[in-house]
């Protein structure tokens, strides 16, 4: 299953598929393969594997939470053209000193961002 569904990954586009309902199906399949066959011949997922399924769930869950309410923020952010003022502050010339610039300010902001999520 798993080399099945990575290799719909890799030849997404020419299936011309969606890479994340791959990755979901797969993962479905892999779950489900596993839950038939562990530790229980009879096909009935045991206490351990609906368990482990539900810690599986939650730390899933709580990155797509928190990648929503980060893509919230910024959205309001840039709707207000709050990143705006940032970058009217950069007066550089030279690609050398944007790199260390940007990498500065995006160190800082992301953790600023970080912490109105948390």
């Amino acid at each position: 299953i798993f080399v099945l569904g990575y290799i719909g990954i890799i030849f997404e586009e020419v299936f011309e598929f969606n890479k994340a309902a791959v990755a979901l199906l797969m993962s479905t399949g892999l779950w489900v393969t596993y839950a038939d066959f562990y530790q229980n011949p009879n096909g009935v997922a045991t206490a351990t594997v609906v368990e482990q399924l539900k810690e599986q769930l939650a730390e899933v869950s709580d990155i797509c939470f928190f990648l929503l309410a980060a893509s919230t923020i910024v959205e309001v952010v840039d709707s207000h053209q709050g990143f705006k003022v940032v970058t009217n502050q950069i007066k550089t010339e030279s690609k050398k000193g944007l790199f260390w610039t940007i990498g500065f300010l995006t160190f800082f902001l992301s953790a600023i961002l970080n912490n109105l999520t948390i």
